[in-house]
């Protein structure tokens, strides 16, 4: 059911993982003799991990991953996600990353500078609210505060769907992480490249 509007965004891992790979699982998966054998390398990486889930029970909870990652992004404008992409790196079709974490960064962005989280786009002024942002607060305080953001921007687009704000809510520590090292470092401007517009 998944796969009939299912978006790749042309990436070959997203592709290759759950296009291609997953149907092949469940014609040679074998529950009475290997039940622990998930067969695939799951290689597209997901916000949450499986820890130590195998078998049929680690390809049920990948798919349930996917699956909120495709419910995320289908949200916005396929063109602007694949602008954002393209803008992350001009190769994005062939990279091993987790794209959902790219267009999440780019809804951050916008959330912590209060613009518009569909247009997916920051101009360099408001990188100095970013940066004030991160100074302005502690650790905790920041992903705290982002936090209860992205727990608004689901209960108000996506009518508070608590597996996709958990889904979500996993990526906090990893951002904060890279806000406060480009906050620190002055390179901002790197961290939200991918929504940045009219950069000089």
């Amino acid at each position: 059911n998944m796969l009939l509007n299912f978006d790749e965004y042309n990436n070959e891992c997203l592709t290759d993982t759950v296009v291609k790979g997953l149907p092949a699982f469940f014609l040679y998966y074998d529950p009475k003799f290997n039940p622990q054998d998930h067969l695939l390398t799951l290689d597209y990486p997901t916000i949450l991990t499986l820890g130590k889930k195998v078998g049929i029970d680690a390809i049920e909870l990948y798919l349930k991953y996917i699956y909120l990652e495709q419910k995320f992004m289908g949200e916005f404008s396929r063109d602007k996600i694949i602008l954002l992409f393209e803008k992350y790196h001009f190769d994005y079709e062939i990279l091993i990353i987790n794209l959902c974490e790219l267009v999440l960064k780019g809804v951050i962005g916008c959330l912590i500078t209060q613009k518009d989280v569909y247009q997916l786009e920051i101009n360099e002024e408001d990188l100095d609210v970013i940066y004030q942002f991160s100074k302005n607060y502690t650790r905790i305080e920041q992903e705290e505060k982002i936090s209860k953001m992205i727990l608004l921007m689901v209960e108000q687009i996506f009518n508070g769907d608590k597996d996709l704000s958990e889904y979500l809510l996993g990526y906090v520590k990893n951002f904060v992480s890279e806000l406060l090292n480009g906050a620190s470092n002055k390179t901002l401007d790197n961290v939200f490249s991918c929504i940045l517009v009219n950069k000089k």
